[in-house]
């Protein structure tokens, strides 16, 4: 396992020499509030990443609704309204087809 490019035989010639400066008590002291230290950053990132993923989640939500309102792509709309130009002239009578006015 490597922990910041360090290998576990170098981690432990460095708690060797750590035990032989500070004392075995003192290093037991050191090593729990390590431990504690890291078990309370790995949970303030499990918070945070869950609260992102909640967000991401939630927006996902929305676009897909967004999207199910909006008109499927392809599908046939209805022709726009036709707007028939009337002209302002008078209209002419009709003639008859026999020829009779």
């Amino acid at each position: 396992m490597q922990f910041f490019n360090v290998g576990p035989w170098e981690v432990t010639v460095i708690l060797m020499i750590a035990i032989l400066l500070l004392g075995p008590r003192r290093m037991a002291e050191i090593t729990r509030t390590i431990g504690r230290v890291t078990a309370q950053l790995r949970k303030i990132s499990q918070e945070f990443t869950a609260g992102i993923q909640a967000e991401l989640m939630e927006i996902e939500k929305q676009e897909r609704q967004a999207k199910s309102v909006s008109p499927v792509p392809g599908a046939r709309t209805p022709p726009p309204a036709q707007v028939i130009d009337v002209e302002s002239r008078p209209v002419s009578p009709e003639v008859p087809s026999d020829g009779r006015e």
